[in-house]
């Protein structure tokens, strides 16, 4: 039903106005996207001047040494138990 003083709604202008809807919205998350891309750089570049990133490629290393051990000692756990699984049963 038309509002008082109105006449028929035209779909076409609504199908206009929905798709100039969805192209602002678009745009919008576009530019939201560039600006966290822009304040990831800057936190990076930041983070180079403070020793930040050295500290975190140390940090990474010993991490990774760590997950290396693990690795290494669950395959030896992986292999002893099927070892004694392979192995007759007295």
């Amino acid at each position: 039903m038309p509002a008082e003083g109105r006449g028929p709604i035209d779909p076409e202008h609504l199908a206009a106005t929905a798709r100039d809807a969805l192209y602002v919205g678009v745009g919008l998350a576009v530019m939201a996207v560039q600006r966290l891309q822009a304040e990831r750089r800057a936190w990076r570049d930041r983070a180079g001047e403070d020793g930040l990133a050295a500290r975190l490629a140390m940090l990474d290393e010993r991490v990774s040494h760590l997950a290396d051990a693990v690795a290494a000692r669950s395959r030896a756990a992986a292999t002893r138990g099927t070892a004694q699984a392979a192995s007759p049963k007295p």
